[in-house]
């Protein structure tokens, strides 16, 4: 079984931290994989290549739609010959339906909600409006999230070609750990007696990040030993739109950025909770992350939060920074020991849902249905 994974670029995002996931799960049980990229470069290509997976960049450029490249696309696939062809995100998956042979079966994964649509560009909005159009090439629409598929069912999507796999999760890797815990803490300068609060994500309009500040605002004058620490890409001093709000805010000494991060598997465990305030998610992988690491999360009520959470953190409305500061108020007036009980319930609630193993059991399922389903065609 060969499997040919197409993206747009290896950027250190939630699609492609799970692609990067699944691919070396994947070639552990030997699977034979090769990964085509739109655009070059991105910061988990370096990853890929350590891991000796195939990584080719078919040279398109970022806004730039190219009939060259999808035929490049339609050769290399064409030489490698794999069993299915996986595109991941709607550009990608695209770019797959056209570049692909009409012999080989195309998984279009979707890992976005249609929440706020408004907020995506022309040409990703254009994608969404006609994907349903190509069921006819399309042999599985696969959905991050339960709610992303019934929002794709709604806009015309079909049933019969769609099924959920949501995000996975390496309980090794993503663990509690108290000596890493103390250790980034200590780099970062905080007391033990600091109540350190996360947040993880690039910097976009969809991620409020505004409308956490303001939220924590509010927080800062109730509790003297809280911090906020921002990480993703743009999320560093050289925002001056997001330095200027924090110094209006007058919270430069409690409020931190850290641009784009690698090793969140050591600083998810220096959080005492972690805090997602987004107008739309699928599935938040970063939400899992600190879960799995015994963080208890506060996120608002979008995309498969309310099933990925359950009873472990809070949940509040979007865009309500009254609600997002009560619930974190709320978990911050437990005591230690109470949130590493919330904590301990996220990490169970990862380890019998979200696990990397069963994830990835539930592709190479997928992929193997859909090369019975071609034989039998054929036959």
């Amino acid at each position: 079984m060969k499997i040919a994974h197409i993206i747009n670029q290896l950027d250190a995002a939630g699609a492609e931290t799970m692609l990067l996931n699944l691919v070396l799960r994947l070639k552990d049980q030997g699977l034979d994989q090769v990964v085509f990229t739109l655009m070059p470069g991105g910061a988990l290509l370096s990853t890929f290549q350590a891991n000796a997976v195939e990584v080719r960049d078919i040279g398109m450029r970022k806004g730039v739609p190219s009939l060259r490249a999808i035929l490049r696309l339609n050769k290399a696939i064409t030489q490698t010959k794999p069993d299915v062809v996986h595109g991941w995100l709607y550009h990608a998956g695209l770019a797959a339906i056209l570049a692909t042979p009409k012999t080989i079966p195309v998984i279009w994964g979707i890992h976005h909600s249609l929440t706020s649509l408004t907020q995506e560009k022309l040409l990703t909005r254009v994608i969404i409006k006609t994907g349903s159009r190509f069921r006819n090439r399309v042999a599985r629409y696969v959905f991050v999230s339960k709610t992303s598929q019934r929002q794709h069912l709604e806009a015309g999507y079909p049933f019969e070609q769609s099924e959920t796999i949501p995000n996975g999760f390496d309980l090794f890797r993503f663990r509690p750990d108290e000596s890493m815990r103390q250790a980034v803490r200590n780099e970062w300068s905080f007391a033990d007696e600091d109540i350190i609060i996360g947040n993880a994500a690039r910097y976009h309009p969809m991620k409020n990040h505004m409308g956490l500040i303001r939220s924590f605002s509010k927080l800062a004058k109730q509790f003297d030993n809280v911090k906020l620490v921002l990480m993703g890409r743009d999320i560093d001093g050289n925002n001056a739109e997001l330095k200027n709000f924090i110094a209006e805010a007058m919270l430069e000494n409690q409020v931190f950025l850290l641009g784009e991060q690698r090793d969140m598997d050591r600083l998810m465990n220096a959080f005492d909770l972690y805090v997602s305030a987004s107008y739309s998610e699928a599935f938040p992988l970063v939400i899992g992350e600190a879960m799995a690491c015994g963080v208890p999360c506060v996120a608002t009520d979008i995309g498969d939060c309310r099933d990925i959470i359950d009873n472990t953190g809070r949940l509040v409305k979007p865009g309500d920074d009254a609600g997002l500061t009560q619930a974190m108020g709320n978990l911050i007036s437990l005591t230690a020991k109470q949130r590493k009980e919330l904590g301990y319930a996220a990490r169970q609630r990862i380890e019998t849902y979200y696990s990397l193993d069963m994830i990835s059991n539930k592709y190479a399922d997928l992929y193997q249905r859909l090369i019975q389903q071609k034989a039998m065609a054929s036959s």
